[in-house]
């Protein structure tokens, strides 16, 4: 970049402090303006360099967009970089491992994290949020994982299936059980609420939701675990080729769902007649609200009558100042129209505050019931 001095818009000499202090000004702004384009290039000939060197298996980018990396560990062992910088929620750095072509997935994830895409789970082995600062875990976890597996790779990815399918059944069982005990420490999580696509803490109206609709919500979150469980069946199946001893962990998981389904149903029929009790709460103070609207109509229809009976001014007032004395001398006669409006308004809002409620566990009803249904559908599969 060519830094141009203006001229001195005085034809004035300017005193020599002022000339070398305005050069220190824009010396100060040529180097600022340089370091970015000497940091670029320092950063481009890091990359050409590190991509031709044999000791190097791999290296951290940050490219915007999406970009894929492949680094074979071994001939049966490699590890694969995605990652999407630069966009927001959206972006990802994911790290794929995949031994004998099959991807070692993280299947504890289920139960550490409140919110967990199924999807997304099934296509990684870890995921770390798109910060600069996590390249260090990520490239740490690749050498932690190199290292271990060196002296016997299948030994390794067994005891890796096998350690997450036992943390996932061992947090499933004590979500079943006693799902108070784990959602607790979700709550209590100082966990951001989105920090990656694939799982989340709990947000902001879940808390709330909890709150409210205390043993719902907890029967949803039963059902939404093991649901969310029982999807990962088929990827579970794809691990036997390297690790035999999952066939154990899909018949666990198949009998869990059976031996929870009939309770899970029961309990949903309980919700429903909770539901249909507040309903019928509701239309009955709805009944009281139209008897108390029809008095007061037929009151104002009364008062109206009055009112348009005065057809012209007098000397002594207006139509209006007349048609505003008939009010006032009616409902000074009739005390029970300041009673019944203050009725009405009293229902109006107890009626709002019970169908919002209403609403509420209606929104449960249906989470709970379509999570049943994906637990029948995904043990229909598998049977």
């Amino acid at each position: 970049r060519i830094i141009i001095l203006n001229q001195p818009t005085s034809q004035k000499v300017r005193k020599t402090g002022e000339v070398k202090l305005e050069c220190k000004v824009l010396r100060q702004e040529f180097a600022n303006h340089a370091c970015l384009y000497i940091k670029a290039y320092c950063y481009h000939l890091a990359i050409d360099r590190v991509q031709y060197e044999s000791s190097s298996r791999m290296y951290s980018t940050e490219t915007i967009g999406w970009t894929s990396s492949l680094h074979p560990i071994s001939q049966d062992m490699t590890f694969k970089v995605l990652s999407n910088f630069g966009f927001g929620n959206s972006s990802y750095m994911y790290l794929i491992l995949t031994y004998k072509g099959i991807t070692l997935v993280p299947y504890s994830e289920v139960v550490k994290y409140y919110g967990v895409n199924v999807r997304e789970l099934m296509a990684y082995t870890r995921s770390y949020r798109p910060e600069r600062k996590n390249w260090d875990s990520a490239l740490s976890f690749v050498a932690d994982v190199a290292n271990k597996a060196m002296d016997d790779e299948r030994k390794f990815a067994e005891e890796w299936i096998g350690n997450e399918l036992e943390e996932m059944m061992n947090g499933l069982r004590r979500i079943l059980e006693d799902p108070l005990s784990v959602l607790v420490p979700y709550m209590n999580s100082g966990l951001p609420q989105q920090p990656l696509m694939s799982v989340r803490g709990m947000m902001g109206d879940e808390r709330a939701d909890y709150k409210v609709y205390n043993s719902e919500f907890l029967l949803a979150f039963k059902c939404e675990k093991l649901a969310c469980a029982l999807s990962l069946l088929q990827t579970i199946a794809n691990q036997l080729p390297i690790f035999a001893q999952a066939e154990r962990y899909i018949s666990e998981l198949k009998d869990l769902g059976q031996e929870q389904l009939p309770q899970l149903r029961e309990s949903l029929e309980s919700v429903k007649q909770e539901i249909e009790r507040r309903r019928a709460i509701v239309y009955s103070l709805q009944a009281q609200k139209e008897e108390i609207s029809a008095s007061l109509k037929s009151l104002r229809e009364e008062l109206t009558n009055k009112q348009d009976a005065v057809t012209g001014d007098t000397e002594s007032e207006t139509i209006s100042q007349a048609r505003t004395r008939i009010g006032t001398e009616f409902r000074q006669t009739h005390p029970e129209i300041a009673e019944l409006e203050k009725k009405e308004r009293e229902l109006n809002s107890d009626i709002g505050k019970k169908c919002s409620d209403l609403q509420g566990r209606e929104r449960f009803a249906a989470r709970i019931s379509n999570s049943i249904n994906q637990i029948t559908e995904r043990l229909a599969e598998a049977a």
